[in-house]
């Protein structure tokens, strides 16, 4: 498998490209820009929040919990004092830094369902749901959140599967086919955790937002048109305007 330095290392180059290509288009705002990277960083190193003593299950959490954070300050500062948002929001983050990291680490199996393309959609349409229901960013943020989630964590398993052939002595590790799958059923646990996947993502499904508007935005000529003229200098000079 990848290396922790190399995951982190190329998830924030896809969340850098990703963003500002969004935030070039109009389609973000900078703050919006700057969350979408954040949620981008943290898929890429996300699979591998089953690993005990994994660098990357502290990064994440202290990224997930400074992300959550930030955002339920914004969100609850109309309507409470100052002392109250930070009281607040302090145990949010005690809570997932220190409670959930935990609840993770003694139910998860390293490389078992957490290293899956199902769960990599379920992953990021709860970022989709979760975003669309406590924020005012509106359903198309939502979905590029959680889409900058999904992607990175599906290129997580791909850099795994990569890592997993010794390309030296042209040999195919062990750990071949134990990050980008669809199922896992040897074991009875395995045959539930992947049941419960699947059942995850389509009760998700179901819950998420109508995508058509995020569609239409992303998706469209008029998106591609946009994407096009600020992918070179508008006047032709390059970096002397």
């Amino acid at each position: 498998m990848a290396n922790f330095k190399t995951h982190i290392t190329i998830s924030a180059i896809s969340s850098v490209i990703l963003a500002e290509t969004l935030l070039s288009m109009g389609i973000l705002t900078p703050v919006d820009a700057l969350m979408a990277f954040v949620f981008g960083v943290a898929g890429g190193i996300l699979p591998d929040i089953d690993s005990d003593y994994s660098k990357s299950v502290t990064l994440l959490f202290n990224i997930i919990s400074m992300s959550i954070t930030t955002i339920l300050l914004f969100m609850l500062t109309p309507r409470y004092s100052l002392l109250e948002i930070f009281m607040i929001s302090g145990a949010v983050f005690v809570l997932i830094r220190f409670g959930f990291i935990g609840i993770f680490r003694w139910i998860s199996v390293h490389r078992g369902m957490m290293h899956s393309i199902p769960m990599a959609i379920v992953l990021g349409l709860v970022v989709v749901i979760v975003m669309e229901a406590l924020s005012e960013v509106g359903i198309v943020v939502s979905w590029i959140y959680g889409l900058m989630l999904t992607v990175n964590y599906f290129i997580h398993l791909v850099l795994d599967e990569l890592y997993s052939i010794d390309l030296n002595n042209q040999k195919i590790k062990r750990s071949a086919g134990t990050a980008l799958k669809l199922f896992q059923l040897k074991t009875l646990k395995e045959k539930v955790d992947t049941l419960i996947v699947y059942l995850s993502l389509m009760l998700l499904f179901y819950l998420s937002p109508d995508s058509q508007l995020f569609v239409d935005t992303i998706f469209t000529q008029e998106a591609w048109t946009r994407f096009v003229g600020v992918l070179l200098p508008y006047d032709g000079r390059w970096f002397f305007h």
